[in-house]
């Protein structure tokens, strides 16, 4: 029996760890304010534990 792989790990989107169904709405999540939340699976209706990794750049602009 093949295993399948599925990739869950600092995606553009949340993906479900057990059936690989991908959340294309995952930017709502983002609103909530915090890092970690549970999520049930849209597809297999099972509960995981999804972690919102943020990251931080600066600009600047010269003021004349």
């Amino acid at each position: 029996m093949a295993i399948e792989i599925i990739d869950n790990w600092r995606t553009d989107e949340i993906v479900c760890p057990y059936c690989g169904y991908e959340f294309t709405d995952s930017w709502e999540y983002n609103d909530l304010g915090v890092s970690e939340l549970f999520i049930t699976c849209r597809d297999c209706k099972k509960y995981f534990n999804t972690t919102i990794h943020f990251e931080v750049s600066y600009s600047t602009d010269k003021i004349d």
